[in-house]
């Protein structure tokens, strides 16, 4: 896998996330290439799996990540010109 860019740098804490933490956390996303391999799972994954963006699951850990999140990461990648989202 390559990074390609970073596309965003979101405080956890101005997104609708659930619960809410006692402790700061500043979400890192990047959009990433393929170059090689295969996905699997590791000591914090229970499962890897690709979707379409008219196919994102609805049962997400909103913990984690957010459907508009996503969405919005699937904006980069369409249109890799966008500057990096920051909060």
């Amino acid at each position: 896998m390559r990074v390609v860019k970073l596309a965003a740098v979101w405080d956890r804490a101005r997104h609708p996330h659930t619960p809410p933490y006692a402790f700061h956390i500043w979400k890192l996303f990047f959009v990433c290439a393929i170059t090689g391999g295969e996905a699997r799972g590791g000591l914090e994954t229970s499962g890897v799996a690709f979707f379409g963006e008219d196919e994102l699951p609805r049962d997400l850990s909103i913990s984690r990540v957010l459907l508009p999140q996503l969405r919005r990461m699937f904006e980069h990648v369409r249109r890799p010109e966008l500057p990096t989202d920051f909060d």
